[in-house]
């Protein structure tokens, strides 16, 4: 990297922000709360640690596990999951559990004849084990100890020797980047160690199909509405021309380092979207790189696509900082790291990914944003997060979101609500 400036909240906004520059953002990776449920849309698939189409983990420890057969009142869709949470030492209460689709990727899925224990504990024993192994693997290499000195602990790998542990989620990333295990490398738990199989477990819907909440053949229909709107995600995702939209203009709704970042009182989901944040000049040519929060108010965009200005577009709804720096090489990735903290300093959420999983280069996004457009030099481009909290995760006053590139800096912002952050002449008209 080449030298960083650091400069004030108010100094900053005005540097980067001049003479009405714009912040523009786009989509780093397919928006998987809308994704169509074919095999290249599972949770499995997008998650970062995927080793089999049966399993991913993700960055923010979540392990994603498909059931490839139907659910009759068997319990397979909760046993077989299990046999795999077994081998993987995964905390069952970080487990989701996802309904494929047909696919042959996924072997027999013809559920009847009650075989579906016999037909597949060995190929889950095996898809959570060599997932075991690829992180144990990773720890090991981080650490610079001998794999076998490590052992795993429901989702946390432990070296005993010198008391190191790590999660799941911190390790995805370097474990994706190693090879899968061949069967005769597996380890298997001996029964002695297992925590669920042969020890009883609820279903995993349960608690839904008991309040109703469960969906059925019958709701097929409603679930069809939404195709449409998923679909307009992957076809944008997959197409030549990237998605852009306006988040800002001349820094009304942008703010600095240390200030407040806005919610929307009317959402019920708004996340923190942390992303690269590239300055550019008039021509499209990129002068630095920056941290952008793109605010998102998550369900209002996923009622309607039509809705993403009002999901996009509110006081305070974008931080940029703490600093400005030109890289050396433009081709190297950024590891983005978010942390949510919640007012008595707990950590609510936290995550990492990385602009290696983008599908665009910097230079062919910034491209297409001066396509046929006249943009001030200065303007900012939000290059996409790689990083969506679950939906039991949402942003609210009193809360403070950190967001880390290292090279660049943290950018720090407290969470207050959008319309205590409406400029005075406007606060006298909002209607609440």
């Amino acid at each position: 990297m080449n030298s960083i400036t650091n400069v004030s909240r108010r100094s900053f906004l005005q540097g980067a922000l001049s003479a009405g520059a714009l912040v523009l953002s786009v989509r780093l990776v397919p928006e998987v709360l809308w994704a169509a449920d074919t095999p290249s849309g599972s949770r499995a698939d997008q998650s970062v640690l995927h080793p089999s189409v049966y399993l991913g983990v993700d960055t923010d420890g979540t392990v994603y596990i498909m059931a490839h057969r139907s659910e009759m009142g068997t319990t397979s869709r909760t046993s077989l999951p299990l046999v795999l949470a077994e081998e993987l030492d995964a905390d069952w209460s970080r487990v989701k559990v996802q309904q494929a689709i047909g696919d042959a990727r996924y072997g027999s899925q013809d559920t009847d004849g009650s075989h579906s224990i016999r037909d597949f504990y060995d190929p889950m024993r095996e898809a959570g084990g060599a997932a075991r192994l690829m992180l144990i693997r990773a720890a090991a290499q981080q650490w610079g100890v001998p794999e076998g000195e490590c052992s795993t602990e429901p989702h946390v790998v432990v070296h005993k020797g010198s008391g190191k542990k790590a999660g799941y989620g911190e390790l995805a990333t370097t474990a994706a980047k190693l090879p899968v295990p061949k069967k005769e490398e597996l380890n298997f738990k001996p029964p002695t160690a297992w925590r669920y199989v042969g020890k009883g477990q609820a279903s995993y819907d349960l608690e839904d199909i008991c309040t109703g909440k469960a969906k059925f053949g019958m709701d097929a229909r409603v679930d069809e509405s939404q195709v449409e709107v998923r679909d307009v995600y992957n076809l944008v995702y997959d197409a030549e021309r990237p998605e852009l939209f306006l988040k800002d203009a001349a820094g009304r709704r942008t703010v600095g380092p240390g200030a407040a970042i806005g919610v929307r009182s009317d959402a019920q989901w708004t996340v923190p979207e942390p992303e690269l944040a590239l300055v550019l000049d008039s021509e499209g040519e990129l002068l630095g790189a920056t941290i952008g929060n793109d605010v998102t108010a998550r369900d209002v965009e996923a009622a309607n696509p039509l809705y993403l200005p009002q999901a996009k577009l509110f006081a305070a709804a974008c931080a940029l900082g703490p600093a400005i720096v030109p890289p050396e090489d433009w081709s190297q990735p950024f590891e983005i790291k978010l942390r949510i903290i919640g007012p008595a300093g707990d950590v609510v959420y936290e995550a990492q990914t990385s602009t290696a999983r983008m599908r665009r280069t910097f230079e062919e996004l910034a491209a297409w944003v001066v396509r046929e457009n006249p943009v001030p030099a200065g303007s900012v481009l939000l290059t996409g997060t790689g990083l969506v909290p679950p939906d039991d995760v949402t942003l609210v006053p009193g809360q403070q979101v950190e967001i880390r590139i290292p090279g660049i800096g943290t950018l720090v912002n407290p969470v207050g609500a959008a319309a205590d952050l409406l400029p005075a002449e406007r606060s006298k008209t909002h209607v609440r």
